[in-house]
């Protein structure tokens, strides 16, 4: 499938568009996933979700260049764009917010964790 900038209907690349087989393979290997990640500690989820965050960050101009060449958007558009979703990650996620311990033991408590 061919991707257009829509500001010049250049083709600035190509994406293999996926079959119902390759989709629903996908959300069978989501699905197995799950669990694991259902089993994961709030405090390995922060770090994840943190170096996620970390990597937005890292590559704000890159992801910004390339929504400005998909979108048709203006440079700082884009960036705007970017910011907000960093944003939107930072301070609307419980896992990338600072944890204070107070808040971990009032957690602790109300899940039926008690302190060793």
């Amino acid at each position: 499938m061919d991707i257009h900038n829509p500001a010049t209907n250049e083709v600035i690349g190509r994406v293999p568009q996926a079959t119902k087989a390759e989709m629903d393979a996908a959300v069978s290997s989501c699905k197995r996933a799950f669990p694991a990640w259902a089993d994961t500690s709030i405090l390995s989820r922060q770090q994840v979700l943190l170096r996620y965050q970390q990597l937005i960050k890292e590559n704000l101009k890159e992801i910004a260049r390339l929504i400005t060449l998909e979108q048709g958007k203006t440079l700082a558009d884009a960036e705007g764009d970017v910011f907000r979703g960093l944003h939107n990650l930072t301070l609307r996620n419980p896992f990338t917010r600072q944890v204070s311990v107070s808040s971990l033991c009032r957690w602790s408590c109300h899940s039926g964790l008690t302190r060793a």
